[in-house]
């Protein structure tokens, strides 16, 4: 009976110490810099499914270009996802980029502690996944965290003139032409205290979001583009 009791303790010890583990240190990977950009590895919060009310979620792991002179702006583009144990210890479930580096002139290659590999284009933002792994998930999560958010500004429909009809490929001359929209309505003062912009690309849509972390008092921007015609689909400025 004793050595009943003795080994359900023990059981009982080893799950407690699997559910509360703690993580070691975190792997130090400098960003790397080429011209004008810092590219750094970065998250992009927990994407969820269903409502997060129901869906213990999805931690997201990515790559930022962050802009080094003005306008400031962080670029966030995914590269894979881990699906969270609502059982264990959140720390205990990260999955680090543990090495960053270019390739060559236009390629990071992307190392994470599960030894997925990945590599990014910095002039197209395309990411492939050289692991056996189906990571699929990852954009579905992505796309859908953002159709909901510009699907839900939709109807904040942008009334002035259209911009010329162009494509947009490059992060930067989206920036360009959210400022060229932005500051005649709200002022360029008021705007450019809201860098770092953050930027992210849902399919041909550009959104663009002023950040309430830098020096705004008066809340933000969002602004939705169309990556193919330059159209300015959706614009609101939250008040605070």
């Amino acid at each position: 009976m004793n050595k009943r009791i003795g080994l359900f303790f023990l059981l009982a010890c080893l799950l407690a110490n699997s559910v509360y583990a703690k993580r070691g240190p975190q792997p130090v990977v400098e960003p790397l810099q080429k011209g004008d950009y810092i590219y750094d590895r970065g998250g992009d919060g927990y994407f969820y499914k269903e409502s997060r009310w129901f869906d213990s979620g999805y931690d997201s792991y990515g790559i930022t270009i962050k802009s080094i002179n003005e306008p400031k702006f962080y670029f966030y583009v995914p590269l894979y996802t881990i699906k969270l144990n609502p059982d264990l210890e959140s720390d205990t479930q990260i999955v680090e980029i543990k090495s960053m580096e270019f390739k060559d002139e236009e390629t990071i290659t992307v190392v994470n502690e599960r030894d997925q590999v990945f590599e990014f284009n910095i002039n197209t933002y395309e990411v492939k996944n050289l692991s056996k792994a189906d990571d699929s998930t990852t954009a579905e999560l992505y796309d859908l965290k953002y159709k909901r958010i510009i699907e839900g500004n939709a109807w904040h429909k942008y009334k002035g003139t259209q911009p010329k009809k162009k494509k947009l490929l490059k992060v930067e001359d989206v920036v360009a032409l959210a400022e060229e929209i932005l500051f005649p309505l709200f002022g360029e003062e008021s705007i450019r205290k809201e860098q770092p912009y953050i930027v992210r690309k849902y399919k041909n849509k550009w959104y663009v979001k002023g950040n309430k972390s830098g020096n705004s008092v008066d809340g933000v921007f969002e602004i939705v583009i169309n990556a193919d015609t330059s159209r300015i689909e959706s614009l609101v400025h939250w008040l605070y």
